[in-house]
């Protein structure tokens, strides 16, 4: 099956979903880093920066083709490591693959997740929390089970 080109359309909002309201001419940093302090660090160092920029009036992160094709590059490199970070916050960049069929209740609980917010407690679109991240870790080690996860961040490989 032929892979689709991924496209980022991301925004700065004040809180996720349809009520944010748009972050205009806002400073973002996109940087590597394992938790959100190692983030913040990053983007106030300017050590380990991906991309950076300011907001569009609307608070959307434009991005040219080859600023699209650097951050796909450092997505399967660094996947789950990427940070977006604006006025002093950090969000850990999540992607779902938009296949166009989301109804509009599916698109908003994408949007709700990739932001790390839930609509029931310990619920993510509708399976437990642990379950989503179970598979999610899986998805980005390539690896089935805790023990082997384990086993590489003993080598310093994970």
């Amino acid at each position: 099956m032929p892979e689709a080109p991924l496209a980022f359309a991301l925004m700065l909002k004040h809180v996720p979903g349809p009520f944010g309201v748009a972050l205009p001419a806002t400073e973002w940093q996109i940087v590597v880093a394992g938790d959100e302090a190692v983030a913040l660090s990053a983007a106030m160092t300017g050590t380990r920066t991906v991309l950076q920029g300011r907001s569009s009036d609307t608070g959307s992160l434009v991005l040219t083709g080859a600023e699209q094709k650097q951050l796909h590059q450092a997505w399967d490199e660094h996947s789950g490591r990427l940070w977006v970070v604006a006025e002093g916050h950090a969000h850990r960049l999540c992607l779902s693959k938009d296949t166009g069929e989301w109804n509009e209740l599916q698109a908003q609980h994408r949007a709700l997740d990739a932001m790390g917010y839930a609509d029931d407690l310990y619920v993510s679109d509708g399976n437990a929390v642990e379950n989503f991240h179970a598979q999610q870790a899986r998805n980005d080690t390539g690896l089935n089970n805790g023990l082997a996860l384990l086993k590489n961040i003993k080598k310093g490989v994970a």
